[in-house]
């Protein structure tokens, strides 16, 4: 059986009472770097969305397989006022 690197979700939505109660999964890709790759730009098109209002965390490269392996959050994706994005990878 292949690894797979799971990204998923952990998210806060301002405008909505009732929070998620799980994980969603926002891709699921053959490696590392390309788990990594995704989180980039996901988190440059929410900055193109939201210009100045959004800031983001996403840890160094060199330590993602480490963030992964203790399953730390890997990157945050904050839109101010509206929503908190806590990105997390599952490796299965």
């Amino acid at each position: 059986m292949d690894t797979k690197f799971i990204v998923e979700s952990d998210i806060v939505i301002r405008a909505v009472d009732k929070p998620f109660h799980q994980r969603q999964t926002l891709g699921v890709f053959l490696t590392a770097d390309a788990a990594y790759q995704y989180i980039e730009k996901y988190l440059a098109d929410t900055k193109e969305l939201h210009t100045y209002f959004s800031r983001h965390f996403l840890c160094a490269k060199e330590d993602f397989e480490e963030f992964i392996k203790h399953e730390r959050i890997v990157a945050i994706n904050i839109v101010l006022g509206q929503f908190e994005d806590m990105i997390y990878v599952r490796q299965v």
